[in-house]
């Protein structure tokens, strides 16, 4: 994690079991940091692999982009 002078969490990094992210914030008017994030997934499930952009104002996700083993690609929005 990568912080402001003021501890605000700029750029995130996470790692769990087999999922990768890193995430950028913005700082936002009402205070609730707007954020994008590029995530990879390892196969699970009898799923392929899994990655994607993803969108974030205020807290919710808005838009997305993933891109599937094996399938095709996804893109979506939603108003925030």
């Amino acid at each position: 994690m990568l912080l402001d002078e003021d501890g605000f969490e700029r750029i995130g990094l996470k790692c769990l079991d087999e999922v990768g992210a890193i995430e950028v914030a913005g700082r936002s008017r009402s205070g609730e940091p707007t954020r994008a994030a590029v995530v990879a997934h390892d196969p699970s499930g009898g799923d392929g692999c899994v990655v994607g952009l993803y969108l974030m104002d205020r807290g919710n996700e808005v838009a997305g982009f993933h891109v599937f083993e094996e399938r095709q690609a996804d893109v979506w929005t939603e108003s925030s």
